[in-house]
């Protein structure tokens, strides 16, 4: 599956210690080379810097162009305008406005939370955990976007039932 990610699952992921996740789920994954550079702003926190000035060798970088969707941030145009070019099959975005460019273009898009249901049921970690982790960051979503996630998710829909 190809997928191209912009910059707030990436950080995110780090910050809670599952951005392997993504190989596993999705093979090698293409960022801009401006989401390169947004991971390894000053104001980035370090853990997620040290990450993107050592990537590993799942992550290949490419230069965006950010022209194209000039209301956007540079990382969010340049994913968005690689996913168009390169037939992606989804953008790895959690800004809304690009989601919504994204899905008026006819581009699947998947954010942090997402990811997180699909490794939960690759196995690869447990959502509520890991929602729990990702709460204890600067990351923000609602209680009923988790909840509707959370209800998508076949083995924990099960475990309700079986409750």
């Amino acid at each position: 599956m190809l997928v191209v990610s912009d910059t707030t699952p990436l950080n995110y992921l780090i910050l809670i210690g599952s951005e392997e996740v993504l190989s596993s789920i999705y093979g090698a994954g293409l960022v801009p080379s401006q989401v390169v550079d947004e991971l390894m702003h000053d104001d980035t926190p370090e853990l997620v810097r040290s990450w993107a000035k050592d990537l590993p060798a799942w992550i290949h970088v490419i230069e965006g162009d950010v022209s194209v969707f000039p209301p956007l941030d540079p990382g969010e145009a340049a994913a968005l305008a690689l996913a168009i070019e390169l037939h992606a099959d989804a953008l790895l975005a959690d800004d809304m406005e690009a989601r919504l460019k994204a899905r008026s273009l006819g581009i699947v898009t998947i954010g942090t939370v997402g990811i997180l249901a699909a490794a939960h049921e690759a196995s690869l970690l447990d959502f509520d955990a890991a929602i729990e982790a990702l709460l204890g960051t600067s990351f923000r979503i609602s209680d009923s976007v988790i909840s509707a996630v959370r209800n998508t998710i076949p083995s924990l829909i099960l475990d309700q039932v079986k409750s």
